[in-house]
């Protein structure tokens, strides 16, 4: 672990295959994911199920952005704001169920 910064992460090299996590040392779970196609993205792990979030692509995203994105994610979280995600299974099923109605037998 180590403090992000806009020069660290231009210094970032791409790794052989795959993807790489850097995390920041100042603000737990955040870090920045840097694939073997050299694109960076900010990311936020949370939770204990470990699930994770992406901020925004380097440098559309700004660091400042990134980390100030992070801070009220986890902020939402902790104060139970933020709402569950749904899944794309359950997405599905109520999207077909709406359109049962209104759809040709055949179709």
């Amino acid at each position: 672990m180590e403090r992000l910064t806009d020069l660290s992460i231009r210094a970032f090299a791409p790794p052989e295959s795959g993807q790489v996590i850097h995390l920041d040392d100042q603000l737990p779970g955040f870090g920045v994911r840097v694939s073997q196609g050299g694109s960076k993205t900010f990311v936020l792990t949370y939770g204990k199920e470990r699930k994770r979030v992406t901020i925004g692509r380097y440098p559309v995203v700004s660091l400042a952005q990134a980390r100030d994105l992070a801070k009220k994610h986890l902020a939402e979280i902790t104060l139970g704001i933020r709402h569950a995600t749904i899944s794309v299974k359950s997405l599905a099923e109520r999207f077909l169920a709406e359109k049962a109605q209104t759809l040709r037998p055949r179709t």
